[in-house]
């Protein structure tokens, strides 16, 4: 595996590891120097115990030769034994080591304190031969005995110094070594790791200053560390963002075209408003005009039949009142004439109420059955008028000879009676249908106000919201996509 598939984690594992290693290689490379040096300290040690008991013996022997005894004796066997045992073991532990060296001057010392063993047995077999020369020979072989623990001991010193020098150098050149590879394993580790932090970096930056067509290099994208899944999530961030904003910005277009058509729907709506407005007042005015015809109607209706009354009443004087009788035709043919132009306008006017209420559509259906009817009513007013008209031409003419024609006269006046109350509820009939026609009216003035508040309330959302769409188009030119 190589160190591109490994984790963060296994990264600082494996240097922790090395420095670990390096440690250990240290320490034991300063434990074996310690150790070199405890044993020629160890070394030095024997030598200078068997040269302390050889020196004790010499004393001893002299001693002994001034004053012979065996308790002196005794001591300086003993004396000179235990310098043997530290020589002893001296060359032993030359020979664990395979120091030669030090095994050789082991020796030489084993034997010198053998030989003075030796003579001075010699000695206590004939402590009278004991003369000037024999104590000359005994101190020389002492001399040189010393001479040569000193030497052994010099020498184990030198080696000493030798080995605390080399030692010391190598524990300095291994801190050295240790010291190199730690500082180029971090620069491997930190290098690597600072490539990969400012890569990253690098694209956040780019990120954060709105460019999302950034790209990530395929090498970052192809690691398994941490590094390689955080390049992997940046990446479905960065497209997912992109994503986002160009399905915003889309959204925000066809927001702006939907607010326009708004807007002209609004303006549409806010102009056929005002226009209604106009045609329903002309309508409002055209049916209040329309209510004083009819109840002009109404009043020349019941004046006709009070007058019908009359002449019914007064019909056994017609041929006294012939002259009033004529009059009186003729001012029922002008109230006709009048009944007459009233109902044609009212026809007129019904037309009209039809144009208007099928101008109005849905909201003018109702009012449009009521102007059909109002026109049923015209046309039966003007009918009956017409009918009436004839019959006061017919009195007129016969009116010479109402007395002979009285008998026929009679039903006809009771039918114009009759007539007269019908043209009488017909036109109160009409003046119900003209208010309820003036409620609808009022209505759909009331409609129509409420079509042009909310067309105003429209435009002014739609013009809130152009002014949402362009903050929201100046916010979204932070992002390069």
């Amino acid at each position: 595996m190589s160190m591109r598939g490994l984790t963060t984690r296994g990264k600082l594992y494996i240097g922790f590891g090395i420095l670990a290693l390096l440690l250990i290689i240290y320490a034991t490379v300063a434990y074996l120097g310690s150790d070199r040096s405890h044993q020629f300290i160890r070394e030095m040690g024997y030598t200078n115990g068997s040269e302390a008991y050889y020196l004790r013996a010499s004393n001893s022997m002299k001693e002994y030769l001034r004053k012979p005894s065996d308790e002196s004796y005794e001591v300086v066997v003993k004396e000179i034994d235990k310098a043997l045992y530290y020589a002893g073991k001296m060359r032993k532990v030359a020979v664990e080591n395979g120091d030669e060296e030090v095994r050789a001057d082991a020796e030489k010392l084993v034997g010198m304190c053998e030989q003075a063993k030796a003579s001075f047995e010699h000695l206590k077999v004939d402590p009278a031969h004991a003369d000037e020369a024999t104590l000359d020979a005994l101190k020389a072989a002492t001399d040189a005995t010393v001479a040569q623990y000193n030497d052994a001991a010099y020498g184990l010193y030198l080696r000493y110094e030798a080995n605390n020098v080399w030692t010391n150098r190598l524990s300095i050149a291994g801190l050295l070594i240790c010291l190199l590879i730690c500082v180029l394993v971090a620069w491997a580790f930190t290098s690597r790791f600072s490539r990969d932090v400012e890569s990253t970096l690098s694209v956040i930056r780019e990120c954060a200053q709105g460019n999302f067509q950034v790209e990530i290099p395929e090498v970052q994208l192809r690691k398994t560390g941490e590094f390689g899944m955080i390049a992997r999530a940046l990446e479905s961030m960065i497209h997912e963002v992109y994503s986002a904003v160009e399905g915003y910005l889309h959204g925000s277009g066809n927001v702006e075209q939907a607010s326009e058509q708004l807007r002209r729907a609004s303006q549409h709506l806010s102009e056929g408003s005002a226009s209604q407005t106009q045609s329903v007042e002309r309508v409002s005015d055209q049916m209040h005009l329309m209510a004083s015809n009819i109840q002009l109607l109404a009043d020349n209706a019941l004046e006709a039949k009070a007058l019908a009354t009359r002449m019914e009443g007064a019909v056994v004087e017609v041929n006294e009142l012939s002259q009033n009788s004529s009059r009186s035709v003729d001012t029922i043919t002008e109230k006709i004439g009048i009944i007459t132009e009233i109902a044609n306008q009212t026809n007129i006017l019904a037309l009209n109420a039809a144009v208007e209420a099928a101008r109005a559509g849905e909201y003018g259906r109702g009012f449009s059955v009521v102007a059909a009817e109002i026109r049923k009513l015209a046309e039966r007013s003007s009918g009956a008028a017409s009918d009436i008209l004839s019959l006061s031409s017919q009195s007129q003419v016969d009116a010479r000879r109402a007395a002979e024609a009285l008998a026929d006269v009679m039903p006809d006046v009771k039918r114009t009676v009759e007539l007269v109350e019908e043209i009488t509820a017909k036109s109160q009939e009409q003046r119900d249908g003209v208010e309820q026609i003036n409620g609808a009216v009022g209505l759909i003035s009331e409609v129509i106000r409420g079509n042009a508040t909310a067309s105003e309330e429209m435009g002014n959302a739609s013009e809130g919201l152009n002014e949402q769409v362009e903050q929201l188009r100046d916010a979204s030119r932070f992002f390069r996509i």
